[in-house]
């Protein structure tokens, strides 16, 4: 009996062990699963702060490429979008980063203007706007190229061109006001010396006039004393006295004509010296008031749009000439282009650009060129403005013709296709000189013409001219009129190469007028 309970004993105490490493075991795993969860959410955590890290660093870096891919583009070194193929000579190939940073442009372009790339970073602003107030305005975006229209580069040679033809025209307009200012200085000289000559050949006549005068009224009744003392009793002496007394009034009459004559010279100088060449620039440059601007050149640079319409008067056919602008806003002297009204809207109207020329200070005068070709390198562009000082959108003009212009001719048909097309620019010709009889047609000149456009005296040789001596020396009596009326009013003399250059009107191949 003890022994059987001896081996209950034993085997209870085996279970107990067993039990006791089963429950420390169990524990254990517990315990080292517990552990090892716990390091799988901590290195969880971690991998997703390193993920969210990373994408932040991502997104700083594309700021970064973007805004290199961008300053590249503009200073003319842009990322290659595409690996290119076998690099020249001294070239060196683009790095697979580089391809990157261009392919990745574009998409970075439209995300950047839509507002999103780069807003959550404290220099978006600035960047934002250096390229789009400052890059952007000087050169376009162009999403097809993926660059800029042209680079800083490319705009820095134009603007070294253009300071490059602005210090040549400069240098044009200084030798043109010294030579101007010389030419008005010897013709103001000329003046003063026919004046001064005039005064003192008037003077001295006068004073001669006189003593002939008080001699001959001294002679004279003389003469009459001595006929009434001789009551006719001396034919001879009578015949003497009588012929003294024609010599007297001979010479009187001689005297007068020579102060008339003279007097004729002085106003020739003086005509000359107003229609000289400073005197006329000078009257030309404070009238020459601009009468619209060009707002739109279209693509064919062949027609343009203007600012000025139907409410300001406009009608086809009406013609200005095209001057760039100078630093202070005024127009440049010299033309670039003539322009045609064909289509007029109520505030803008359409215009062809009939003629484009370039000033030749060799040959003075303006040579016509193709508005395409690479010799056009002052185009018509929007901010030109449009030059013709007959043309007047508030009333009439009113001008008066005086001599032969041969853009015009001289036969009547020529002049009444002249006159109406004047006429259809809002110009009425009060006065001009008819060619077939030498005489002055119009209304006549008053204080309201405010031109007379000065042609040349006839020689006979002119086409259109008179042949008969007569009718020639009539047609030149009535020129020499009309600028006699003209003074008389206080017209302008309008020289005929400056009613080409600010009316717009196109000078034939053929004429000889001259700037």
């Amino acid at each position: 009996m003890a022994r059987a309970i001896s081996r209950d004993g034993e085997s209870k105490q085996g279970l107990v062990v067993t039990l006791v490493f089963f429950i420390l075991a169990t524990i254990g795993a517990g315990v080292a699963a517990y552990l090892g969860f716990a390091n799988q959410d901590k290195l969880k955590k971690e991998k997703d702060e390193a993920l969210k890290k990373q994408a932040e660093a991502d997104r700083e870096r594309n700021w970064f490429r973007f805004q290199v891919a961008v300053y590249r583009s503009y200073l003319g070194t842009p990322p290659p979008a595409a690996k290119a193929g076998e690099p020249k000579a001294g070239e060196e190939a683009p790095k697979p980063g580089e391809v990157r940073i261009g392919e990745e442009l574009p998409g970075q372009m439209k995300e950047f203007a839509a507002g999103g790339l780069g807003k959550d970073y404290d220099d978006y602003k600035p960047v934002k706007d250096l390229i789009e107030k400052k890059l952007m305005v000087r050169s376009k975006w162009d999403p097809a190229k993926n660059r800029p229209e042209k680079s800083y580069e490319e705009l820095f040679k134009e603007y070294d061109a253009q300071i490059t033809q602005l210090r040549a025209d400069l240098r044009l307009a200084l030798d043109e006001k010294a030579l101007a200012q010389k030419e008005k200085t010897d013709a103001e000289t000329a003046k003063k010396k026919a004046q001064d000559d005039y005064t003192a050949a008037l003077a001295d006549l006068k004073k001669k006039q006189e003593e002939a005068r008080a001699a001959a009224e001294t002679e004279i009744k003389t003469l009459t004393e001595e006929l009434k003392v001789s009551g006719g009793k001396s034919e001879p002496l009578v015949k003497e006295l009588q012929d003294k007394l024609e010599k007297v009034e001979k010479d009187k009459k001689t005297l007068n004509n020579t102060i008339k004559d003279l007097e004729g010279k002085v106003a020739q100088v003086q005509q000359k010296l107003d229609t000289s060449m400073p005197v006329a620039v000078e009257k030309e440059t404070a009238v020459r008031e601009p009468r619209g601007e060009i707002v739109r050149v279209h693509t064919s640079l062949r027609r343009a749009t203007i600012n000025i319409g139907r409410n300001d008067g406009l009608k086809p056919g009406v013609t200005f000439s095209v001057h760039g602008r100078q630093a202070d806003g005024k127009p440049k002297r010299f033309k670039k282009a003539d322009v045609e009204v064909l289509k007029v809207d109520a505030r803008t109207a359409e215009v062809e650009i009939t003629n484009v020329v370039v000033w030749s200070p060799d040959r003075k005068l303006y040579e016509p060129i193709d508005v395409l070709g690479p010799e056009n390198k002052d185009p018509v562009i929007k901010g030109d403005v449009l030059l013709n000082p007959l043309w007047n959108p508030n009333s009439k003009t009113h001008i008066a013709v005086a001599g032969y212009l041969d853009f015009v001719g001289g036969s009547p048909a020529q002049m009444n296709s002249f006159i109406r097309r004047l006429e259809d620019q809002n110009v009425i010709v009060d006065a001009w000189v008819d060619l077939t009889d030498g005489k002055i047609k119009g209304p006549g000149m008053t204080r309201q013409t405010e031109y007379i456009l000065r042609g040349a005296e006839l020689d006979g040789r002119e086409p259109g001219a008179p042949r008969e001596k007569d009718t020639l020396k009539e047609a030149n009596e009535s020129i020499k009129k009309l600028f006699e009326e003209a003074k008389h009013y206080g017209v302008e003399v309008m020289r005929p190469e400056r009613f080409l250059r600010d009316t717009g009107f196109a000078l034939p191949r053929r004429s000889t007028v001259q700037d």
